[in-house]
């Protein structure tokens, strides 16, 4: 009995048309697998929504022993089996060539009568894709062995899988005796030789350092293939946390073109973790998915980090808003698994200090830092109002940020300009602003006073009238006193200063003006332009000489700032601050012109002083020169004059020559 694990029969006998099948059926399994304590699973994806469930193998059917008494029914009859070139059939489908074997016999109802031909046929989907001749009396005719007649003949014919990809094969087979008597046998069988296609995408790729993400993302998976089995399609998802994603059911989706459906499912993975994800697809014929073709732009799709979560940022060892006097070192600490410790910024700052990068000692660990600042210097210089700013990433992207705002107060209290105040503090403006000033202390101020100097004269404010006071206490236990001082006061032309005195509850006095404070108040105000004018030059002037001179006087009631020479259009010199404060000739500047030219010339000067009050004088059509032709031409009396001396001349000398001419015709 042959194999029939190995090959399928199909038996027809010509005239009862009854058709007899045997199918060779090995049943596919799929394994799940499971694994507790939440950091591995597997997962079998389950048919949604009504989807057809894997094709279930059928138990081959052999065709019935004929009656030994019964007469045979057809004078030729044929049988064929299958034989597969690239291993078993799973679930009836096979995924390579076939053998196909071909018993054809005549003779049964008479003896005398042999075979004519045998031939085969293939059909993919009704188009004929196969043909062959098995056998063919005409050729055998003549032949070397002599035998006209043959009544059994064994052929065989490669059904190829290339031509034939599909789960409706049709295989006929047609055998005709010498008297012209038919048979036919026909069966069919799939083939799948095509390797499931397998692409995955995500809907989130904005990856940062490689891996890692700070938004969730959800894994779209889908699968090209005809014979698509969910249960052999494995999910293997490895989660750093307790609980990985469990994906959504398949959904099947029919192309309008024909071709093969596609298969499609998605994994959210939503919660913070390290993902690790493995896929693996079988069809049902065991074709195994070769690779993932993984969607443009696609980052990280297998080994990936959800980071949601910003770092644990915080300060401690002091209060916000407090007084310190002691040992001043607060510290920065970082907690994050995936913390980028080349990100962390820590910066320290203070109202008379510029921003810096603070001393201090620094502690790691796995997914934590602690940055350690060493006391501030016990002086003076150091007492000051303190921000403290640090940041840090961790390696998705995520920040986190914290700061402090202390004191210290060694040498008692100290002082806070407001951000106007310092802007003008030093300066000079057109326009005055209230002055701000706060001061920061262990405890109330008991008493205070104000006066102000307007060109050094001194006058005491009024509190209440000419100035305000509040006080406010911190969060840390300092107290802030704010001195606010209206603008009113510094209406006139003038330089200022401030002098605030302060006592305490202690009896302490302290004041901004102290040097080591570092918060006196000084500026100007002024409204007035500069004063400028030229007395030795003016527009349309001669001057016969080979250089002149140019005397600039310029003056301001506080600061001048900067004078500017613009000759023939073109800036020619410039004297700044520092240059008009070291003038040997208080307000007068020198300015050399050259006789070497005689065009005419154009001259504009430009005074600014420290607030931006602009005075300008211009002179044009003058000449520097000592040529007398270019003078007499720019002196217009003499050349009116010389014009008319001229004309009589001319008047007179036609008289004389034409005098006798003249006195011959009045005499006619």
């Amino acid at each position: 009995m042959k194999d029939i694990r190995r090959k399928a029969f199909f038996n027809m006998r010509s005239g009862h048309g009854n058709w007899q099948r045997a199918l060779l059926c090995l049943f596919f399994g799929i394994v799940f697998l499971s694994r507790s304590g939440g950091s591995f699973s597997v997962y079998a994806v389950g048919t949604e929504g009504g989807a057809p469930a894997p094709n279930e193998a059928a138990a081959p059917a052999e065709a019935p022993a004929p009656a030994e008494t019964a007469a045979p029914a057809s004078n030729v009859e044929i049988s064929f089996s299958l034989s597969p070139e690239n291993g078993e059939p799973v679930n009836n489908i096979y995924n390579g060539d076939i053998k196909v074997s071909v018993h054809a016999q005549a003779g049964l109802l008479d003896p005398s009568t042999g075979l004519r031909s045998v031939e085969y046929t293939v059909y993919n989907a009704g188009v004929q894709t196969q043909s062959g001749t098995l056998f063919s009396l005409q050729e055998r005719q003549g032949s070397s062995d002599g035998e006209a007649d043959r009544y059994e003949i064994d052929g065989e014919f490669l059904l190829k899988s290339e031509l034939n990809e599909g789960n409706e094969i049709l295989i006929t087979v047609l055998a005709t005796d010498k008297a012209g008597n038919p048979a036919a046998q026909s069966g069919q069988v799939a083939i799948d030789a095509t390797a499931p296609l397998l692409r995955m995408e995500y809907d989130n790729n904005e990856v940062q350092n490689g891996k890692y993400f700070k938004q969730g993302r959800v894994a779209y998976i889908a699968v090209t293939e005809r014979n698509f089995s969910p249960d052999s399609t494995l999910i293997q998802i490895e989660s750093s946390d307790a609980a990985p994603p469990s994906p959504n059911g398949w959904t099947r989706q029919d192309p309008e073109d024909g071709s093969d459906p596609v298969w499609t499912t998605a994994i959210p993975f939503t919660e913070d973790g390290e993902y690790l994800l493995r896929i693996y697809c079988i069809d049902s014929a065991g074709n195994a998915a070769l690779k993932t073709d993984y969607g443009k732009g696609t980052e990280a799709p297998l080994d990936f980090c959800i980071d949601k979560t910003a770092p644990g940022l915080g300060i401690d060892g002091l209060s916000a808003e407090s007084v310190n006097s002691g040992n001043v070192g607060p510290s920065v600490h970082c907690e994050d698994r995936n913390l980028d410790k080349d990100s962390i910024r820590i910066r320290l700052s203070g109202e008379k200090h510029v921003e810096r990068e603070p001393d201090g000692d620094i502690s790691e660990g796995e997914g934590s830092y602690r940055f350690s600042l060493r006391d501030f210097p016990h002086t003076k210089s150091e007492d000051d109002v303190y921000h403290l700013f640090a940041e840090a990433s961790d390696l998705a992207g995520n920040t986190a940020s914290a700061e402090l705002r202390f004191s210290v107060n060694r040498f008692g209290p100290t002082f806070i300009l407001g951000e106007g105040t310092r802007a003008l503090n030093g300066k000079y403006a057109r326009e005055p602003s209230d002055i701000e000033l706060r001061e920061i202390s262990l405890g109330p101020v008991r008493e205070s006073s104000m006066t102000i100097f307007r060109n050094a004269v001194p006058r005491k404010l009024e509190a209440g009238k000419d100035y305000s006071v509040e006080s406010s206490e911190g969060s840390g236990g300092w107290v802030e006193t704010s001195y606010t001082i209206a603008r009113e006061n510094f209406s006139e032309d003038a330089l200022y200063s401030v002098n605030l005195r302060a006592e305490d509850q202690d009896g302490a006095v302290t004041g901004n003006t102290q040097e080591e404070k570092g918060a006196a108040i000084r500026f100007g105000i002024d409204r007035t332009a500069p004063e400028l004018f030229l007395p030795n030059l003016e527009t349309g002037g001669t001057y016969p000489t080979d250089k002149l001179e140019t005397d600039i006087v310029a003056s301001d009631n506080l600061r001048l700032e900067s004078l500017v020479v613009y000759f023939d259009g073109e800036e020619a010199r410039r004297w700044n601050a520092e240059e008009i404060a070291e003038s040997g000739k208080e307000g007068v500047f020198s300015f050399l012109i050259s006789g070497n030219s005689t065009a005419p010339h154009t001259l504009r000067v430009l005074a600014v002083d420290a607030a931006g009050n602009q005075s300008s004088v211009d002179i044009t059509d003058f000449i520097v020169t000592t040529n007398p032709i270019a003078r007499f031409l720019r002196n217009r009396i003499l050349m009116q004059n010389a014009l008319i001396g001229l004309l009589l001349a001319v008047i007179a000398l036609f008289l004389v020559v034409n005098l006798k001419e003249i006195r011959k015709k009045l005499r006619k």
